[in-house]
């Protein structure tokens, strides 16, 4: 999500703000994002690091979404507010830098998630092949990697380019970055689905099937869980719009900024950049809260806080003295 602007100390730049009342809507929408972003991956990293029986290959990418997606909340909207909205004088490189480097790491562990749970459906006997803890470390270390050089390469070479390159390098690298981290995870997101919907349609209609005859469904089982894959699948689907819809608008941004070199009216900038975050605060609840063990630890780990612990063992003896010293008296 590079913020291209014309200043070298703050955010914005000299790029006129939008009115007062799009920027009020435009905030309140962000805040209701910071909350629930910082809320629901902050409840994933706790609930996985702390249950050692979530320790799979499977939890081991959501927990590196939800590290990456903690990001939004703890760094890109505090401090996008502050270079925005206030006096601060901000370093647009070393912030761009940052941004692209947590929103990237976020696409790829998005996208990581993404095929672990189409192998899992599409192909479920490859699966302990395919997914083993080996080649989940090979993938989160590439994941992690890939970003930081795309980051931090506009801070150590573009702003200085030999005389006349300028102009190629930016485009080499605007290219690259469209590329890599907008179009094609937006495709991979979109095949996924486009695939998954239509195994998990096929799975739906052979069960429906069947609930047709009364004494294969006598109790409804087979409905309900028709009901509940398309219920899961729309809310999927959901996770995918807006994931396409945030990366595709970026991409439209950039090329149109940066090759065709027209002005895109700062409300599509802002629309944009609330669509890039909205995935935060959306992942932890569908990838994660979702996952039956995850979800089962979580409801555990609510019930003890709201149960009523039971007396301590000292206190326990002391009852039971107590009781025998006024059967003692009784008698």
């Amino acid at each position: 999500m590079m913020l291209n602007t014309t200043g070298n100390t703050t955010l914005m730049g000299s790029s006129p703000l939008p009115s007062t009342l799009f920027r009020v809507m435009f905030w309140c929408s962000l805040g209701v994002v910071e909350a629930f972003s910082l809320l629901g991956n902050a409840i994933i990293i706790y609930i996985i690091t702390t249950h050692k029986n979530l320790h799979t290959s499977t939890n081991w990418f959501l927990l590196s979404l939800a590290i990456s997606d903690l990001g939004v909340p703890l760094f890109i909207i505090p401090s996008h507010l502050l270079c925005t909205e206030t006096e601060l004088s901000c370093n647009i490189g070393v912030t761009n830098a940052l941004y692209n480097f947590i929103l990237f790491a976020s696409v790829l562990n998005l996208c990581a998630c993404t095929t672990e749970r189409y192998i899992a459906i599409l192909h479920p006997f490859k699966y302990i092949h395919l997914v083993n803890q080996k080649r989940v470390v090979a993938v989160l270390i590439k994941v992690w990697s890939l970003p930081l050089p795309m980051s931090i390469l506009p801070v150590i070479l573009i702003p200085n380019p030999k005389p006349g390159e300028s102009v190629l390098v930016n485009r080499i690298y605007w290219l690259t970055q469209v590329a890599l981290f907008m179009i094609i995870p937006s495709a991979v997101m979109l095949a996924a689905f486009w695939r998954i919907h239509r195994v998990a349609t096929w799975h739906a209609n052979q069960i429906r099937r069947l609930s047709l005859v009364p004494e294969e469904d006598a109790h409804g089982g087979r409905q309900k869980l028709v009901s509940e894959a398309k219920s899961t699948l729309k809310v999927y689907g959901v996770v995918v719009l807006v994931f396409t819809l945030g990366w595709l608008l970026s991409a439209y941004r950039m090329i149109k900024k940066n090759f065709l070199l027209h002005h895109v009216p700062i409300e599509v900038d802002y629309i944009s950049r609330f669509l890039l975050v909205s995935n935060a605060s959306i992942n932890p609840y569908i990838y994660g809260l979702q996952k039956s063990d995850i979800k089962k630890e979580f409801l555990t780990v609510l019930r003890k806080r709201h149960t009523p612990q039971p007396p301590s063992s000292a206190s326990n003896v002391n009852s039971g003295h107590d009781v025998l010293r006024n059967d003692t008296d009784t008698v």
